[in-house]
Formats: C-alpha cells, structure tokens, sequence
C-alpha cells in the first residue's frame, strides 16, 4: 500500500488467528515499504543528523531489536523534536515490547506533529484494538481511510472491529472494499466469510471460503472454518473432508499442531455417527 506522503516508511501490524475453535485478532503482521525520503545518500549517512538516527533505528526495528531501535529513535527525536516519523516508528518499537502506554504516547505526539499521515492513525488503531478498544479503533480506521481511501488494510482491520461488535453488515461492506482493493488476498475473503456466516448467510459464506482456498489451499485458518460451518449445519461427509485434510496439514505446521486433537475429537464424532 502506498500513500500520498513520501515522507515516511510502512510499518504497522496485524494478523488473524484461529486457536481451537477460536477467531481471534493479534497485531503481529508487518509491512514495511521504504519511501524515497527513507533512503539516504552514502554522504549524509556520515552525518549524524536525526535522519542518520532514524535509518539506525530502522535498521535494528528490522531486525527484531526493538531496544536499540528505541535508543536510536530517542537520538533522532533530541535533535528534532518535530520529527513525527520518528515517533511513529519508536512507538511502533514500543508496541513490539508491549509497552502500550509509551506507545500510545508516541503515537499520539506523531499524529499531532502530523495530522495528515494514515499510517499514525492506522497503528493508533491498532493499538486501540489490542487495548480491546474496537470504538476507537473504529474512528481510527475511519481517518486512515478518509486520508488514504484506497488502503486496503485500514478497511479490513476495520471491519474486524466491526465484527468484534457485533456489527456484521458493516464489516462486510468494509470487506467489500478490501477485496476491491487487494482481490488477490485470501484473507479478505475468508474475514468476509466468516461475517456472512454470522449474518447465517450461509451460500454466501461458503462461496468466499472456496474463493479464500482456491487463492491459498493449505490455509488451515480458511479449512477448519469452512468444516466447522459444514459440521453445525449438518453436512458431515464434508466436514469431515475438511477436517481430515486440515489435520494432514497441521502435521508439518508447528503453529497449529496444538490444535489437532480437538479436531481428531470432532472427527471421531463424525465418523460414530
């Protein structure tokens, strides 16, 4: 996703994750695109002025050293208080650390510094929703998108808000706008199946899983949903497909391999029955 601004990198975080039987929304995925601004010449990266700190910081964000981002954003900062990219990115240093407060607080001054960057509010939102916040990670979002009406990413955390509050047609409108923006992404498809499933749309949930497997076949998030929904709707010869080849999969993926003998549970009802 690119913005208007060219003074500033991406970096934000967010990703979905099924546990159990559980959706549930963490904010670990990270995007990060470098604008023409980051980048500086061999010359001025001998001087040692905010930006020469704030590439330092960047470079140690990068690579998961997220205390000495800090102390490099923190030098870049003395030397120019009204730097708000720098305070963006150290409050995203912080948010790595579970440092909410002195994350909101930055995230805050880099929004007052710039009130015209949809990246700030964007995180901002994102620490709000981790701050289980969905309101003002709502209006958040909402700004974002004023700013940026393209960002495909603002409109699908968004309608996650809007789903934690029980708000199901608003999420699928905003599910709508992100597949228009990013059709390719499997996700966007699979958030909006599982707000039609809510809606009990149930044809229409099943055709956004298929479209989320057809771009993603070993995505197991997408896999166990979609039998879930065939078990509780009663069509358990394709349920039971779904779990089978869910478990398949989870063997040989460390992240989901907790989950198997809750799903091996349900495949044995399945098959008593």
């Amino acid at each position: 996703m690119r913005t208007k601004n060219n003074n500033y990198i991406n970096l934000s975080f967010d990703k979905l994750r099924m546990t159990g039987d559980k959706l549930r929304m963490t904010i670990v995925f990270i995007i990060i695109m470098i604008f023409a601004f980051g980048v500086v010449s061999a010359a001025e990266s001998v001087k040692k002025d905010e930006k020469y700190y704030r590439e330092q910081g960047l470079t140690k964000f990068k690579q998961g050293k997220y205390s000495e981002a800090i102390s490099n954003y923190t030098k870049s900062i003395k030397i120019n208080s009204k730097y708000s990219v720098a305070f963006l990115e150290r409050g995203l240093a912080y948010y790595m650390l579970n440092k909410n407060e002195n994350a909101l607080k930055d995230l805050n001054k880099s929004i007052k510094l710039d009130g015209k960057n949809p990246l700030a509010f964007y995180n901002r939102a994102l620490l709000y929703n981790r701050l289980n916040k969905p309101d003002s990670a709502i209006l958040d979002y909402s700004k974002a998108i004023d700013l940026n009406p393209k960002f495909s990413e603002a409109y699908t955390n968004r309608g996650l808000s809007y789903k934690k509050i029980d708000k199901f047609q608003e999420a699928v409108q905003d599910f709508h706008k992100a597949i228009e923006y990013t059709p390719k992404k499997a996700m966007n498809y699979f958030n909006r199946a599982t707000a039609y499933a809510k809606m009990n749309n149930i044809e229409l949930a099943m055709n956004d899983f298929q479209k989320a497997l057809e771009l993603e076949p070993n995505n197991l998030e997408v896999l166990y949903n979609r039998g879930l929904i065939y078990y509780r709707t009663g069509k358990n010869d394709l349920a039971l497909k779904d779990f089978e080849n869910y478990i398949e999969k989870a063997k040989d993926n460390k992240n989901y391999k907790e989950t198997i003998p809750g799903i091996g549970n349900i495949i044995k009802q399945l098959k008593e029955k």
